[in-house]
């Protein structure tokens, strides 16, 4: 409040504009996610607190918009991010330290998309789930870019799994062939 002079002489308090904090609607979005996910929980802040390994007054002044989200530390938001079941990327969206348009899309992302669909098309294990070309042309550039990493993801887990089975099985295959040289278990 502050102090004004009246006509008597005497100061009268006025009150100060309401503060609205300097997160609140920045991470608005993340909060009603937030408030969505403990009721369907039937979590409390102080249970959120203890998920996401803050303290409860540190989750407060967060919930409250008094701190911001994106200014945490990296395990708090993947701890997060796992409790509401999105990628990490989609909490920094929610927090606004994100925001659609600080995405850079130009013409060498649509090539490495139709390179990455047309790999992905004749791999045996993404070919059947594919949409057709015609759909995929047709798909807007970011949603592109989001199956592209997918795919990339996908191809990258695929690879190294087939690796490994190659690895184990020509392992196998080079004991047996050591065993029928040496006679062993003949």
């Amino acid at each position: 409040m502050s102090e004004k002079a009246t006509p008597t002489g005497k100061s009268a308090k006025t009150p100060k504009a309401s503060r609205v904090p300097p997160f609140r609607e920045r991470s608005a979005g993340l909060i009603y996610e937030m408030h969505n996910k403990m009721a369907s929980h039937g979590h409390s802040m102080k249970d959120l607190a203890d998920i996401v390994g803050v303290s409860y007054p540190h989750m407060t002044a967060l919930m409250a918009g008094d701190r911001w989200w994106a200014g945490t530390d990296r395990d708090v938001i993947e701890k997060l991010a796992k409790y509401l079941e999105v990628p990490v990327l989609q909490v920094y969206f929610w927090s606004g330290f994100l925001q659609p348009g600080d995405q850079h899309f130009d013409e060498d992302l649509q090539t490495r998309a139709n390179e990455v669909f047309k790999r992905a098309r004749s791999d045996p294990y993404t070919g059947p789930i594919m949409c057709s070309e015609a759909s995929w042309n047709a798909a807007a550039l970011d949603l592109k870019s989001m199956v592209t990493i997918l795919l990339e993801v996908i191809h990258q887990e695929t690879s190294l799994k087939l690796a490994e089975t190659e690895r184990g099985l020509s392992t196998r295959l080079g004991f047996a062939q050591f065993r029928r040289e040496k006679g062993i278990g003949s």
